[in-house]
């Protein structure tokens, strides 16, 4: 059932660039969520983002920071590293080929053996026999 008045607790600028609401969850632990106007709800639970929109919403009564001020707003979120992933640099014009196994990798899925062959042949032969005496039953009551 939806609550008549939610908990606003201040606001902050939205990446679309409108006010949002920052809310509290009146159940469980009590988790904050935003509302933008333009973005709807954004109900995210995580314990960076949640420590994120506390640090940086303001009291609804304040002035929200302009679009630049609020770029200027440290968006480094709690346990980040601050190392740069470096990516492999590729040479675009070499050819990529096909990974194949080595052949030691290949499993050999037949048996030098014949020992699935008659026990094939035995349950073949006992479902058969079983389902002509089962038609054979069937045919005698009818």
């Amino acid at each position: 059932m939806k609550k008549p008045n939610p908990t606003v607790l201040g606001k902050m600028r939205c990446q679309c660039g409108d006010e949002m609401e920052v809310r509290q969850r009146s159940n469980g632990k009590k988790l904050l969520y935003t509302y933008c106007p333009t973005c709807k709800q954004d109900m995210r639970s995580g314990e960076g983002l949640q420590l994120f929109w506390r640090a940086n919403m303001v009291p609804l009564d304040a002035d929200l920071p302009t679009i630049s001020e609020s770029l200027a707003i440290d968006t480094k979120l709690p346990n980040q590293d601050t190392q740069t992933i470096k990516t492999p640099v590729s040479d675009s014009n070499a050819e990529i080929t096909e990974w194949e196994p080595e052949p030691n990798e290949i499993e050999d899925d037949h048996d030098s053996g014949d020992s699935g062959g008659f026990l094939g042949w035995v349950l073949g032969g006992l479902v058969t026999a079983g389902l002509v005496v089962l038609g054979v039953k069937v045919v005698r009551a009818v």
